[in-house]
């Protein structure tokens, strides 16, 4: 799904990637994914491009804001047109089991 801006595809400028790979409207403020809790772990339900795709998606967790980061292993596919996928991302670190935990989605381009 692509979007024209004064004849540009906004998809195609990095500016728009995360509103590309969210299925959200460029030109419309909305929210960011945000994580939940879910069976005592954080959760992140976004929608993405059905993989093979031109982005890659990745949630990643840390007890840390500065990190270590590392890769959610577990993802569940909600929903799928064909071209756009609801994903649920858990984290594999119970809540109780630390003090404080962070999710974050990184989005490249291959």
């Amino acid at each position: 799904r692509l979007r024209t801006v004064t004849g540009v595809q906004t998809c195609a400028l990095p500016i728009y990637l995360l509103e590309y790979t969210f299925h959200a409207e460029p030109l419309t403020a909305g929210a960011a994914p945000a994580p939940e809790t879910s069976a005592g772990v954080l959760t992140l339900t976004y929608t993405r491009p059905k993989p093979p795709t031109d982005v890659t998606v990745i949630v990643e967790a840390a007890d840390d804001v500065a990190g270590p980061w590392t890769p959610v292993l577990t993802e569940e596919i909600l929903a799928d047109d064909g071209t756009w996928q609801t994903v649920k991302a858990s984290d594999a670190a119970p809540i109780n089991s630390t003090t404080q935990r962070f999710l974050r989605v990184r989005v490249t381009r291959p």
